[in-house]
């Protein structure tokens, strides 16, 4: 038995070695800790960690656990998550009109996205254990099948916003937390965000002998939001003067999270020669973009411990209502004249209206301690609909409600290939049901045209699954 655990530690190890420290990149904007909570023990007790117990991912969940009143200096958390989507197929509608195009095309919708593979990494160090328990944590997500993957989807066709590449770039978190009194900590944090600026040109030529040339230029910059969290053990007193405490069964936790969004800027030029010698007019453009985009946050929790029982119970309110549309849209800057002196105008982008609302998120697990060395865990959590109203007008943004049932299992060892270090296998398992909602499209096109068809029409069933879990191993030293 003790062969064999050696064994299931080294193949962690390694990994570790082999992947985790091999893929540092550069930090961008995600959400993997609000769409599935970081850490395998986080994941099955519903993605509820504002009140802490989650080790070396407690940068991003509440900086202020960081300030934990363990003898150990080192925290090390590394694991794999993995989820599958699934959502229902929408055919036979109307996928482009002559709002868009050039013609009305009726067909199905691409409704297969990507898979969210990828390794998280958590590191805290106490740095001052003599001053406050001063530690300082680091939290990232990357993914493995690509290093970030950007897609603003279509503007107007159905669309799983949420969905499509929120979880396929890098995260980032920065961290820090102290105890302020007995009892009551604080933490600080740093959520990595980007900004893409980029300038395109682009000539084309019809003509024999000649040539089309392309120019295409970018610049990230990076740019960081804030989050602060507060943590209170009302049971915990100090032991005259040595650094340890004896906590209460209750733990509660407030996090305030600063908006986030990663835009896109790019002037584009673009020319064509289609009427002979001059008759290539210069068009420009400017196209907005705000790729990704984290809402702010008030995150409250509460957690009670009772014998080998713990339950957990978590509410976060999201500010859904400064949200922006993440679809690319065109503003013409200038105008210009063909061969003839006939004024050329361009139709500028315009995209589709939507209302949002604010959201709560209620969470809540329960774990038990079955022995030493297991430990049983289950979750749940619930997310409404960031939209006001389903999709029957113009455009298709889909959000529907959704039931997250997740359950987990924790072993424990006292030591690590051999070495005193206490250490925690975690496993989760994570299922998302979106709930059916039906959207009718209202009669005519885009501009109110009776004699047209919106996008979308006559209508389609808006529903899916997620399915997938985690792997976590933590180490103390």
């Amino acid at each position: 038995m003790i062969q064999a655990r050696h064994q299931v530690q080294a193949v962690f190890f390694l990994g570790f070695l082999m992947i985790g420290l091999g893929r540092f990149s550069t930090p961008v904007s995600a959400n993997v800790g609000d769409f599935l909570g970081f850490g395998a023990r986080t994941m099955a007790l519903g993605g509820a960690g504002v009140t802490g117990d989650t080790s070396g991912f407690g940068a991003y969940h509440n900086p202020a656990t960081l300030a934990s009143r363990s003898k150990e200096r080192l925290a090390l958390n590394w694991g794999l998550v993995f989820v599958r989507p699934s959502f229902s197929s929408i055919n036979n509608v109307v996928t482009q009109n002559t709002y868009v195009a050039d013609a009305v095309v009726n067909g199905s919708v691409d409704t297969q996205y990507k898979d969210t593979l990828g390794q998280v990494l958590g590191l805290s160090f106490k740095v001052l254990p003599d001053f406050g328990d001063l530690t300082l944590g680091l939290v990232t997500f990357l993914p493995l099948t690509q290093l970030a993957y950007m897609d603003s989807g279509q503007p107007y066709a159905p669309e799983y916003f949420m969905y499509r590449s929120r979880t396929q770039r890098p995260q980032v978190e920065l961290g820090a937390g102290a105890r302020l009194l007995p009892g009551l900590r604080f933490g600080a944090g740093l959520h990595a965000a980007f900004g893409l600026t980029g300038n395109a040109s682009i000539f084309l030529n019809t003509a024999a002998n000649t040539t089309s040339t392309m120019t295409f230029s970018a610049s990230l910059t990076p740019l960081f939001s804030g989050y602060l969290g507060l943590l209170w053990t009302p049971g915990e007193q100090e032991r005259g003067s040595e650094s340890s405490a004896a906590e209460g069964p209750w733990n509660l936790g407030l996090v305030y999270r600063a908006p986030a969004s990663s835009g896109l800027t790019m002037p584009m030029i673009a020319s064509a020669r289609i009427l002979g010698p001059g008759g290539a007019p210069d068009f420009v453009f400017t196209a907005s973009s705000v790729l990704y985009y984290d809402p702010a946050a008030w995150e409250a929790g509460v957690s009670f411990k009772a014998g080998d029982h713990r339950w957990v119970a978590q509410a976060d309110y999201q500010y859904w209502t400064g949200y922006k549309t993440a679809a690319i849209a065109l503003s013409q800057g200038s105008q210009a004249a063909g061969a003839s002196g006939t004024l050329i105008q361009i139709s500028p982008g315009v995209l589709p209206s939507y209302t949002l609302v604010n959201i709560f998120v209620p969470r809540v697990g329960w774990e038990w301690n079955l022995n030493p060395s297991h430990t049983l865990r289950v979750g749940y959590s619930y997310r409404s609909s960031v939209l006001k109203n389903v999709s029957s007008g113009v455009g298709n943004y889909l959000d529907p409600p959704k039931h997250v049932i997740t359950a987990g299992w924790g072993f424990h060892f006292d030591s690590f290939l051999g070495f005193a270090v206490p250490s925690q296998l975690d496993l989760a398992l994570n299922y998302q049901q979106l709930l059916t909602q039906q959207i009718t499209k209202t009669p005519g096109d885009e501009l109110g045209n009776t004699s047209g068809s919106k996008i979308g029409s006559p209508g389609y069933n808006a529903s899916g699954r997620l399915f997938g879990g985690a792997v976590s191993l933590a180490l103390a030293f």
